[in-house]
């Protein structure tokens, strides 16, 4: 449950409560217990630590503790009380994540559904507006997916309904609101911040709910004369304290940029790539948010012109991240998913359009369409049939009804610069006795560098008798006849009721080869009695340029 940008928002709480250490060196003994070693992402801490200046310091904000520390502590005590490792890691404190990711995304939902309540909705549709923003959208493959849970958007979707309920209250109410109302706002608001700068670009939606500069005034007066206020104003001001704390406890300065060298390039948005590529884009993957953005225009007023705003800005803002594409565990563009609770305001909107027309089977139809749609996404992202890198609109479709893993190594025709391949189309028969296939040894092209743009991709027809045969697509480079770096890609994954199937395979070339060697290509089983028959095997060496890349000059 924990793990990539997690281990950054989780580590403080081991760093503080366990080894005592906010230099987090404890974290590269820990790591190789409970995660496989990545030799090229040596030490374990570059998962979190940026290092500059002559400083290291954790670039995740301590938001995320803040929320996840009851979990933590329940964790630390069953785990002492239990006998289990009290290393903040063990399998009681990954289950504790899970829980608390679980119970956050549920509290999400239940403020959720009383900002709607106070709309009057009939009540079916406010039920139905839940279930489609948690199993029609990504916000069900950021609870779900693996290292997903210690992320930070399912926390911030908690953050974001808890703030824009409290607002309404506040903003929007006949009768006085409560004392605290301003607390919980101030709260949430400063805690979102904290975590990301970024969302607090919440704050356009105010006049959403009812914001005006005379309500303003009132609420500046409330605050510093109540002891709700003031005590808001206190832990607001705590929580952005303690973050200039931690910074100093690390770098001994207070105002830094923990994430030194990564920016927004506001002059280069990707806004149509960010909307609607194939490559983690927001609608192309979550297509309810089509119905909820149509919605904005059934709104009175200017609740409109708030949220056509409130929107541009914060799709502009976001697709002009140096990494737009923000990979990670979750299906699609996971930072949007802490904006769901005002997009849900404008899809009811919508349901509640259509069910004023009597057409309440269009109303219907969309979640039949829509979850189905989201859930089998959501399983092809996680099985690696919808890819990781390098998705694009020929994988898309290709694999659209696809459930079990697919044998892929896409790569997108428009940004292919050179490409040649070999093509060998004998057909071999590996057996106990015989257990090569037909293969080349050729030379590398001259328009293969050793860099992130050349890939040398494999692929074949291939049948088994058995469905746990040993079989390897076999990368040999060789300098002077001697084996220089040797990689192999197993069959038995892909071989499915002893038909014939195709696969296909790839890598980037190995930072150890030079121009000159060579590669040998072949199928290879190591063992076994099985037999397996492979024909058309073909071997492409491909230099792509940098115009799918996300990256930019830092």
């Amino acid at each position: 449950m924990i793990g990539s940008d997690g281990f950054g928002y989780y580590s403080y709480l081991p760093a503080l409560f366990i080894y005592h250490d906010l230099s987090f060196s404890f974290f590269n003994e820990v790591y190789p217990k409970y995660y496989e070693v990545n030799k090229n992402f040596s030490p374990a801490t570059r998962h979190m630590i940026n290092e500059f200046d002559g400083h290291r310091v954790n670039k995740y904000s301590p938001g995320i503790s803040i929320l996840l520390c009851p979990f933590f502590l329940l964790a630390l005590l069953s785990a002492k009380l239990g006998g289990f490792a009290a290393d903040g890691y063990s399998k009681i404190f990954q289950f504790t994540i899970a829980f608390a990711v679980l119970f956050y995304v549920w509290l999400g939902l239940v403020f959720l559904k009383r900002l709607l309540n106070r709309y009057n909705y009939v009540p079916w549709l406010v039920s139905l507006t839940i279930i489609l923003t948690l199993f029609g959208s990504n916000l069900y493959s950021c609870a779900i997916t693996s290292y997903s849970p210690s992320y930070a958007h399912c926390y911030l979707f908690f953050l974001v309904s808890l703030f824009c309920y409290q607002a309404t209250l506040l903003f929007n109410n006949n009768n006085d609101p409560k004392e605290q109302t301003i607390f919980w706002l101030l709260f949430s608001l400063s805690l979102i911040i904290v975590i990301r700068p970024q969302d607090g670009l919440i704050i356009l939606t105010l006049p959403l709910f009812g914001l005006t500069f005379r309500k303003m005034k009132e609420v500046i007066k409330r605050i510093f004369n109540s002891a709700a206020g003031l005590f808001g104003v206190f832990i607001s001001a705590l929580l952005f304290a303690s973050v200039l704390f931690l910074w100093y406890e690390q770098t001994g300065s207070f105002f830094i940029n923990p994430y030194h060298g990564e920016r927004f390039d506001l002059l280069r948005p990707h806004i149509p790539d960010f909307l609607l590529g194939f490559r983690f884009g927001w609608l192309t993957y979550t297509p309810l948010m089509l119905f909820a953005l149509s919605g904005i225009f059934l709104l009175k007023g200017k609740a409109t012109f708030t949220l056509l705003v409130f929107w541009s800005t914060v799709i502009y803002i976001l697709s002009s991240w140096w990494c737009w594409i923000y990979p990670g565990p979750a299906l699609g563009q996971r930072v949007m998913v802490e904006y769901y609770p005002v997009a849900a305001l404008t899809l009811i909107a919508l349901l509640d359009f259509f069910h004023k027309k009597k057409q309440d089977a269009f109303v219907l139809a969309i979640p039949f369409l829509i979850i189905p749609l989201n859930v089998l996404q959501t399983h092809q992202f996680k099985m690696g049939i919808i890819p990781y890198e390098y998705a694009s609109s020929e994988s898309y479709f290709r694999n659209f009804f696809k459930t079990k893993p697919v044998p892929q190594y896409p790569i997108p025709k428009p940004i292919i610069e050179s490409r040649t391949e070999i093509l060998i189309r004998d057909l071999s028969i590996l057996t106990q006795s015989n257990r090569f296939s037909a293969g080349k040894k050729v030379p590398l092209p001259d328009f293969i560098k050793t860099d992130d743009y050349s890939h040398i991709r494999a692929s074949l027809r291939m049948r088994s008798n058995t469905l746990k045969t040993k079989d390897e697509v076999v990368f040999d480079f060789r300098h002077r006849g001697k084996s220089i770096s040797w990689t192999g890609f197993g069959l038995s994954p892909y071989i499915y009721d002893k038909e014939w199937s195709y696969y296909e395979c790839g890598m980037l070339l190995p930072s150890t080869v030079a121009p000159g060697d060579s590669l040998e290509f072949y199928v290879w089983k190591p063992e076994g009695n099985d037999s397996t028959f492979v024909e058309n095997l073909k071997l492409e060496f491909i230099r792509i340029n940098d115009s799918y890349d996300f990256r930019t000059h830092r």
